[in-house]
């Protein structure tokens, strides 16, 4: 269930300060997710109309402001997003972090490094696991776009490594509002510690 603000926030404004200007924007999108005064531009999220973050109540959104609080370059405590939601038996390493196991594997899939990811997002949507992936769809040249996809067959089309920016966190709210919940998306740490902030401040 989404939180209602209470009270003043920083909102897009303490992000722009914090974030966007001094190009600590990773562009992953969380802000533009579940706000609808943002949107992409070509390097950051840029506001297409005022802010009502201002006006107590008016949004369902976080104490800071729904972009400010979900950015993973805001600060952030990740040791509690670990405790949160992360096994703690499972062993550290300072530079991966929490993990339960490593291993090498291939598939018959033929993706990127042996199509591991491919494969465990379709055996998680053949057994029910997951009602929707989020992936990133190679387009023109070497360009990508996040998608939604709900079957083996998109989930195939978009295998293999994407060298380039892509904002695979803009797609949770869409796959929030058409009532998924149980979702899986492909992302590099930093797109990874917005889904974990999105789920701590929005989604409980």
């Amino acid at each position: 269930m989404l939180k209602v603000l209470k009270g003043s926030s920083k909102g897009f404004e303490g992000l722009k300060a914090e974030i966007i200007d001094r190009n600590l924007c990773s562009y992953c999108g969380a802000c533009v997710s579940f706000c609808e005064h943002l949107e992409l531009g070509p390097e950051a999220p840029i506001l297409k109309e005022e802010c009502s973050l201002d006006k107590e109540g008016v949004l369902k959104c976080s104490e800071n402001g729904t972009c400010y609080d979900i950015c993973p370059m805001t600060e952030t405590d990740i040791e509690g997003l670990e405790r949160e939601f992360l096994d703690s038996e499972g062993m550290r390493d300072e530079r991966l972090g929490i993990y339960k196991k490593l291993i090498a594997g291939k598939t018959q899939i033929e993706g990127q490094d042996g199509g591991v990811v491919t494969s465990m997002l379709v055996a998680g949507v053949e057994k029910g696991l997951f009602d929707c992936v989020i992936v990133a769809e190679r387009i023109e040249g070497y360009n990508a776009v996040p998608e939604i996809a709900e079957d083996v067959e998109e989930i195939k089309k978009a295998k293999g490594t994407k060298y380039v920016q892509c904002p695979m966190v803009s797609k949770i709210g869409e796959a929030v509002k058409s009532g998924k919940r149980r979702i899986a998306i492909v992302g590099t740490p930093c797109e990874i510690r917005a889904v974990r902030k999105i789920q701590s401040v929005l989604l409980k």
